[in-house]
């Protein structure tokens, strides 16, 4: 094996992402506190270029006066405007949470680590981004990046599906592998991720469904670090499922 011989400065710098903005996914979200001693919420966050490539970075939402406007400008990239001015974010209500941010190169003011991609802000929503439709859109990966104006119709969204063994007729559409990935993804970004984080709680931790409550309503009768776990079982399960389908692979 040949190869040109790098220090861990040139890694680094060799693999930073270009500063700008990038798709991204909440994986987790922990209730922590700052050296400060200021409450805060320490987000673990997938972020996608235009090739769908992901890159996990950490994020902190502090409360205080100086991380009030990242604050802000996640509740407003999210859906969770409501809960900003109500002065309340719960990390339940941010996993699986997707938007756009703006992303830049992080120095080490002591020079003893790399340089490395963080988040600098977060992007406002289009207006219609809600707290109850935000967690259902399509998951960043998935998303195509196109200039203004070009259009992408290469198939119809509304084509019957192609059985094996079945002779193409007229009017049929053939669904290539990127399109069918892309629908599949679709569909697993329609999990809630509420349901999927009981179900797993029921098999995992033993927890036992009550009758006549929502998914939601049930994990927020349970302790804090019960619901942390219990949603970051989720979110692995569909990162799990989403990494299958990206590799054309069936989940084991």
């Amino acid at each position: 094996m040949r190869f040109q011989p790098m220090d861990e400065k040139e890694i680094s710098e060799a693999n930073l992402w270009p500063v700008g903005e990038y798709d991204f996914q909440i994986f987790d979200a922990s209730d922590e506190v700052s050296k400060a001693g200021n409450e805060m919420i320490k987000l673990t966050v997938d972020l996608f270029n235009d090739q769908g490539e992901r890159r996990r970075v950490f994020d902190y939402l502090i409360a205080s006066n100086n991380g009030m406007f990242k604050v802000l400008s996640f509740a407003d990239a999210v859906g969770l405007r409501e809960e900003y001015d109500r002065g309340d974010l719960q990390t339940v209500d941010i996993h699986q949470r997707t938007g756009r941010c703006k992303v830049g190169v992080q120095k080490d003011k002591t020079g003893q680590y790399p340089d490395k991609n963080g988040i600098m802000n977060y992007i406002k929503a289009d207006a219609g981004v809600t707290r109850a439709n935000q967690t259902r859109s399509a998951p960043p990966a998935a998303r195509t990046k196109v200039a203004a104006g070009t259009s992408t119709m290469k198939y119809r969204s509304d084509a019957p599906p192609l059985r094996r063994g079945r002779v193409l007729g007229r009017g049929d559409v053939v669904t290539t592998p990127d399109e069918t990935r892309r629908r599949t993804l679709a569909l697993v970004a329609e999990i809630d991720p509420y349901e999927l984080a009981v179900r797993l709680a029921e098999v995992e931790m033993g927890m036992k469904r009550p009758p006549g409550l929502t998914p939601k309503q049930i994990l927020g009768q349970q302790s804090e670090e019960f619901q942390a776990i219990a949603l970051r079982m989720a979110a692995a399960a569909a990162e799990y499922i989403t990494e299958c389908i990206n590799a054309g692979r069936e989940p084991s």
